[in-house]
């Protein structure tokens, strides 16, 4: 158990705003975005309840508290390579009193997914780096470059990662940014991930599209669908 002593002094005890539940994050570290909320929202809407559920990249552990909140009866797992971002997490759990056989975080090199995860998660999420290296806008600290650029981890080895944890007909849902939803695509097939829909957000302002959700089934089958697009303000 990580104790609040044990926490960085910069860090802030931020709302979510469900089950009255907060996150511990660094003030000038990793900090919960929109994208995460878009995610929750699409597969709390429109998947089946799922018993087990894996957060890759989980970082501050945003995604793994909307849907502990949202499905109180799976279990939530959030694998993060960042021991910091880890323990944080887990010390959020812990003072939002969230049973670890709902929700618990793990250390955990997506590059090599532990043997005893192997085809064990009914559903599995994320919120991966949105840019190659040398791309976007660079982060003030270490936390976020890992977070925002493939630094440590591909889209590639992304794919083949949820591959592996998945159960026959699991499914992959993963928010994204929208200038790259071929590559995004093309990984998830070459996994053998099957492509099931694709959920646009366009902005009120502008109408350009800048994320999507993508759903994707191990052994699925059937029409891929682009639903209408989300306006976001």
């Amino acid at each position: 158990m990580t104790r609040a002593s044990d926490l960085p002094g910069d860090c802030l005890w931020t709302d979510i705003g469900v089950a009255g539940w907060s996150l511990y994050e660094r003030a000038g570290g990793l900090r919960h975005t929109i994208d995460a909320y878009l995610l929750a929202r699409y597969v709390t809407d429109q998947l089946p309840l799922p018993r087990s559920i894996y957060d890759l990249g989980s970082g501050t552990g945003i995604i793994s508290h909307l849907l502990a909140a949202a499905w109180p009866e799976s279990r939530v797992l959030g694998l993060e390579l960042q021991a910091k971002l880890v323990s944080l997490s887990r010390a959020s759990a812990d003072r939002n009193g969230i049973p670890p056989d709902r929700l618990t975080f793990r250390q955990e090199d997506l590059r090599t997914p532990s043997a005893d995860l192997a085809n064990s998660a009914d559903l599995v999420v994320a919120n991966p780096p949105f840019y190659r290296v040398g791309h976007g806008a660079a982060a003030q600290s270490d936390e976020r470059s890992i977070a925002r650029h493939e630094i440590h981890l591909d889209l590639p080895a992304l794919c083949r990662a949820a591959r592996y944890y998945l159960r026959q007909k699991g499914r992959f849902c993963l928010v994204y940014r929208a200038a790259r939803a071929d590559e995004l695509i093309a990984a998830c097939l070459a996994a053998g991930l099957k492509p099931l829909a694709l959920q646009p957000y366009a902005s009120k302002r502008s109408g350009r599209t800048s994320l999507v959700v993508l759903d994707c089934q191990f052994e699925g089958r059937g029409d891929f669908s682009i639903r209408p697009p989300i306006l976001l303000d």
